[in-house]
C-alpha cells in the first residue's frame, strides 16, 4: 500500500530551481531527486536533462490530455478548463497492490509561461496540499528540467511515505518523461495507452 500512495504523489509532482536538500538523492542517468521532510509535508526537488529542444520538451510536459499514456502512475488526465495560459487539469492515479487498488484524484490549477515555466497548485483532491514549479533551462545541446515544490499528503499517507520511497518513484517518472520526449524528437508518434488503462 505504501508504494501505491507514493506513486500517486509522484504522479502529481510531475504533472513541473534545484534545492540543496540533504535527504535522499541520486545522480544516475542525469536524474537528481531530493526529498526532505518539512513539518507535516515533504519538500521535493527533481531535475533531469534531455537532448532535445525547448519546443520538444515543452510539448510533452504540457500534454496533459495524454499524460496517462506517458506516465505509468497516471490512469486518467484531462484539461477541464482553459483560459489562455491558465488551465485546470483533473487527474486520477490508479495503483494496484496485490488484490487491492488505490485511486487518488486531484484537480490542479496550471499557469503556463510558455517554454519557460509551469506553476501547479492543488485545488481539490486526496492530498491536503501540493504546489510545484517546473522550469526549463536551455543549455544549448540539451534541456534541463527542474521541479521544486511541497506536498502535504495527510495523516494516513504520511505514515507510509518516506523520502527514499518518493525519490525512487520520481526517478522512474523522470525516465518516462524523457523517453517520451526522445520518442517524439525521433519522429515517432506519442506513446500508446499502457496495458490495463483506458486512455481517451
Amino acid at each position: 500500500m505504501r508504494k501505491a500512495i507514493v506513486s500517486g504523489l509522484a504522479a502529481f509532482v510531475l504533472g513541473t530551481v534545484t534545492l540543496a536538500l540533504p535527504a535522499a538523492s541520486s545522480n544516475s542517468e542525469d536524474i537528481v531527486v531530493r526529498v526532505q521532510k518539512a513539518g507535516a509535508g515533504l519538500e521535493v526537488a527533481a531535475e533531469l536533462t534531455v537532448a532535445a529542444a525547448a519546443e520538444e520538451t515543452w510539448e510533452v510536459l504540457t500534454d496533459y490530455d495524454r499524460m496517462a499514456q506517458i506516465l505509468s502512475s497516471v490512469d486518467a488526465s484531462r484539461v477541464v478548463k482553459r483560459e489562455g495560459q491558465r488551465l485546470e487539469v483533473a487527474q486520477t492515479s490508479h495503483i494496484g497492490f496485490g488484490p487491492f487498488k488505490l485511486t487518488l484524484n486531484n484537480l490542479r490549477r496550471i499557469e503556463l509561461v510558455p517554454k519557460r515555466e509551469i506553476r501547479s497548485h492543488l485545488l481539490q483532491g486526496d492530498l491536503k496540499a501540493a504546489d510545484f514549479t517546473t522550469r526549463l533551462v536551455d543549455e544549448g545541446t540539451e534541456m534541463r528540467v527542474v521541479w521544486q515544490g511541497r506536498i502535504v499528503p495527510g495523516p494516513l499517507a504520511s505514515l507510509a511515505v518516506t523520502p527514499a520511497a518518493v525519490e525512487a518513484e520520481l526517478r522512474q517518472l523522470c525516465r518516462e518523461l524523457r523517453a517520451e520526449i526522445l520518442r517524439r524528437k525521433a519522429g515517432r508518434s506519442a506513446a500508446s495507452c499502457r496495458p490495463g488503462k483506458t486512455c481517451d
